[in-house]
């Protein structure tokens, strides 16, 4: 497993707005493993019949799709991410190494 660096927040908020922009289809695709739902529209309709995807895959996907689900997941993921896309400019800014202590300060305020 790789671990994020904790002092980049520029790195993770990429992260986070990556999966805010796959979020509907990683729903969609858990949905179509766990359950065998599809709207054939981008999915394989005979792969994703029922009963091509074994007991624990399923319920894996259900798993899966019931956390990201969750509303207290949801809320805590979009406060988080709106929180890192206004400090992704800053934190881009402070991480350069011409920085002092007064512009740091100036740029923080200015967030």
């Amino acid at each position: 497993m790789m671990m994020m660096c904790k002092t980049r927040w520029a790195e993770r908020h990429d992260s986070y707005m990556h999966f805010y922009q796959v979020f509907c289809y990683i729903v969609k695709t858990l949905e179509v493993i766990a359950f065998g739902l599809h709207d054939d529209e981008g999915f394989d309709s005979q792969l994703a019949e029922k009963g091509q995807w074994d007991r624990e895959n399923k319920s894996r996907a259900t798993s899966l799709l019931n956390s990201l689900c969750d509303f207290s997941f949801i809320v805590t993921f979009l406060t988080v991410y709106k929180l890192l896309s206004h400090l992704d400019g800053v934190t881009v800014s402070l991480q350069r190494g011409a920085n002092d202590i007064v512009n740091a300060m100036d740029m923080v305020a200015e967030c």
